[in-house]
């Protein structure tokens, strides 16, 4: 503390006012002055007693005891969330705290822990600290960026109209575990014969994402979920009449019987031709005697539709009788694959006929 005041004098200054300025001085110096305040009115004919002279400086210094510090002129106790450090009150900083006035030190919170401000009060204040993270189509109480207790804080979701936290999920959660919010479905079409069970969920209604809509369709249970966000919920039975499955069974029936019958058809036919041998599909001519009478039947047959045809070198021998002899004709065969050779005759043309 420092105290500065001036002493004037007019006149001539004596012996007894100087011991007494040297007097001031010495009790300064050695922190033994003490000032007294007289709130006292003076009356106004009374002269006040004015030392002049040289300016003298008095400078008083005091120490507050551990634990307190100076509040204007006075040594107070520091209150809690604070410590005392060179006679003055402080507060505590972040990751510590001060429960105890008069402290001369704060006490730091355990590993992994951590106070939101300076100044706590207690070991309470030491928490797992979390940022509120943000939300789409939403907003979150308390406003996103802040920090709060993860194991102890709830953080409330709202979401924006339309949307929805999951079915099932509450909007009142930790920070490390915050909801997202959905589109919602709508419960668009329900059949005649379908009855939702529900409570607050009817037809064109709307439910939060991963709701399961429960309905009975002829007095059995069904359900249906809304699984993909915004999309509509059918509900509707999805049972077959009895006559529909007992046509589609009999026919079924009938088309693989037909199928059955076909392959065994089928192969019934290739094992009968199997059996008959292995043969290349090839036409085999081979040369076979005829007589000269069937000869001229095949002559004759031929002259009907191309005219007369000249038998040798000599016309002559064309209107003689011929006799009976034998003719190389050919003989015709057909090889089919798989199959024997069969053996019947084939007309030879004339390119096919060679006179013995």
């Amino acid at each position: 503390m420092v105290i500065s005041f001036g002493v004037k004098q007019e006149g001539e200054l004596t012996d007894d006012k100087k011991d007494f300025l040297e007097q001031m001085e010495s009790d300064v110096e050695s922190g033994s002055f003490k000032i007294s305040v007289n709130t006292v009115k003076r009356r106004r004919n009374k002269r006040a007693a004015d030392l002049t002279g040289d300016t003298m400086e008095a400078t008083q210094s005091a120490v507050c005891p551990d634990g307190a510090g100076y509040v204007g002129l006075i040594c107070v106790l520091c209150p809690i969330g604070y410590y005392e450090e060179n006679s003055l009150c402080v507060q505590c900083p972040t990751n510590s705290y001060s429960s105890s006035p008069g402290s001369v030190e704060c006490e730091s919170c355990s590993s992994g822990r951590s106070t939101l401000t300076t100044g706590s009060t207690d070991q309470s204040d030491c928490i797992v600290p979390c940022t509120i993270g943000e939300v789409t189509n939403g907003y979150r109480y308390p406003t996103a960026g802040y920090k709060v207790d993860t194991t102890s804080d709830s953080v409330h979701t709202y979401c924006n109209h339309g949307y929805h936290v999951p079915a099932g999920v509450s909007q009142d959660s930790s920070c490390s575990n915050l909801p997202s919010c959905y589109q919602t479905c709508k419960v668009a079409v329900v059949s005649s014969s379908a009855e939702l069970t529900d409570p607050g969920i009817g037809a064109l209604s709307t439910v939060p994402y991963l709701t399961v809509v429960n309905f009975t369709c002829e007095g059995e249970e069904d359900s249906v979920t809304c699984d993909e966000p915004g999309e509509n919920v059918a509900v509707y039975c999805q049972k077959v009449p009895f006559i529909l499955i007992f046509g589609l069974i009999m026919g079924g029936t009938v088309l693989l019987t037909g199928v059955i019958v076909l392959v065994y058809v089928l192969c019934s036919k290739d094992k009968r031709r199997r059996k008959k041998g292995s043969y290349s599909s090839i036409n085999v001519v081979e040369p076979v005697v005829i007589s000269t009478a069937e000869l001229d039947k095949i002559i004759a047959d031929y002259e009907k539709v191309n005219g007369p045809v000249a038998c040798g070198s000599d016309s002559a021998k064309k209107d003689q009788p011929r006799e009976a002899e034998p003719l190389l004709g050919m003989k015709k065969m057909n090889f089919v694959k798989d199959e024997t050779p069969d053996e019947s005759f084939a007309t030879p043309d004339e390119s096919q006929l060679t006179l013995l």
